[in-house]
């Protein structure tokens, strides 16, 4: 099943918008959700205001912050969505120069409601421009954008996400793989032979 990006939209409602800094974190809130929100970072709120904006500031770099966002209209508190998001690493540019750091250094920013997750991140290089999101192992869809919407949880449970990109390692680490399994008399299918050609992302967080 491949999602395009006019189905996943469809099914991005109430989620968080976040632009990363390496010391900032700017969010927006789409589709109207409410007419005030209180906005709490580690448990301590931040601020609160009518506005769909905010930029949370004198941050550190390279580290993950959890917000959850308190929506409320006509004074009544309608949804509380939860927002896991990553600082900028300031280092970014110099590690980029080193082979396959996207697999180590790409990010997924978390937005949890009361009924759905929503999962973004960066580009990942692969061949087909396609990813593959698993959760707990088991395949959910193929999508061909940064981004995917899980309408099918439950509040309280855990869950493992896992983003796939085929890209194959680099013809010298491949051949490093090669020499190992023929040195070593590794018995493997061609199947498993390619999973060791493969980069993941994945991130582990519990819905409450």
């Amino acid at each position: 099943m491949l999602l395009s990006q006019q189905e996943a939209d469809a099914k991005d409602l109430g989620k968080v918008k976040s632009i990363r800094g390496n010391n900032s974190i700017q969010m927006v809130l789409e589709n109207d959700l409410g007419d005030y929100y209180k906005v709490y970072r580690d448990g301590k709120k931040i601020w609160e205001g009518s506005k769909e904006e905010f930029v949370d500031n004198n941050l550190e770099p390279d580290y993950y912050y959890n917000y959850k966002i308190g929506v409320y209209k006509n004074n009544k508190l309608i949804d509380i969505i939860s927002h896991k998001v990553k600082t900028k690493d300031k280092n970014l540019n110099k590690k980029k120069q080193e082979e396959h750091v996207y697999a180590q250094e790409t990010d997924i920013v978390t937005t949890i409601g009361q009924d759905y997750v929503t999962l973004e991140w960066e580009p990942i290089p692969d061949d087909d421009g396609i990813y593959e999101v698993y959760r707990d192992g088991e395949f959910l869809a193929s999508v061909n954008s940064t981004s995917y919407t899980d309408t099918t949880v439950k509040n309280g449970e855990d869950y493992l996400y896992e983003i796939v990109a085929k890209k194959e390692v680099s013809a010298k680490q491949k051949k490093q793989i090669e020499e190992y399994i023929k040195n070593n008399q590794v018995d493997i299918s061609e199947l498993d032979k390619e999973q060791l050609f493969k980069d993941t992302v994945d991130e582990h967080f519990s819905l409450q």
